[in-house]
């Protein structure tokens, strides 16, 4: 969480220089914070901590250098090349939440109720239009469609929702229905 810090008046007589040891900043951030009174800075303010590679150090690997400061890949290839890294740098952008956990915590039940919900919406009201123009579709079909469907949105946030699931599902199965009536035109209904 990003936290305003603002500087007492002696620390605005501070030099660029105190200012940066005293809140373990950056020199850029220290230089702005000089000159508008204020900087932004983390709860811990470890996005503004440097901490230096010993020398033996830089002789690892960036695989190595990131497993011990904690840090990515690119991170450590900085910090290799500089000789300093930031080990809160990027952090937010590392914990996202992957796609396969948002499925996960929504359930597979879940995911089904809203894929035949869509599908039965659809069916019903495809039915009640034009009954002899449907094809030999099956319900699964239909929810094995709005499930590949809730795959491919996965990386989206709204996924979580109940009601952007069910519109997904309703439009995924009337384009279903759309892309796959033609092929079957000629078919009718059997008489009971």
């Amino acid at each position: 969480m990003r936290v305003r810090v603002t500087l007492s008046k002696a620390d605005r007589r501070l030099g660029i220089e105190a200012i940066r040891a005293k809140y373990a900043l950056c020199m850029k951030t220290a230089v702005s914070a000089k000159a508008r009174g204020w900087f932004y800075g983390e709860n811990d303010l470890s996005r503004h901590l440097r901490l230096y590679i010993a020398p033996e150090d830089r002789l690892l690997s960036r695989a190595d250098l990131a497993r011990k400061f904690g840090v990515s890949l690119p991170v450590a290839g900085e910090g290799k090349k500089r000789g300093w890294v930031c080990p809160g740098y990027g952090a937010t952008r590392l914990n996202r939440p992957s796609s396969l956990e948002r499925l996960e915590k929504i359930g597979l039940e879940e995911l089904l109720d809203c894929a035949r919900i869509g599908a039965l919406f659809v069916l019903r009201r495809w039915c009640a239009r034009d009954q002899n123009k449907i094809g030999p579709f099956e319900l699964s079909d239909l929810t094995q469609s709005n499930m590949l469907t809730f795959l491919e949105l996965s990386a989206d946030a709204r996924i979580e929702q109940r009601g952007f699931r069910i519109n997904v599902a309703i439009l995924t199965a009337t384009n279903f229905l759309k892309r796959n009536v033609w092929k079957h035109a000629e078919w009718r209904r059997p008489d009971v």
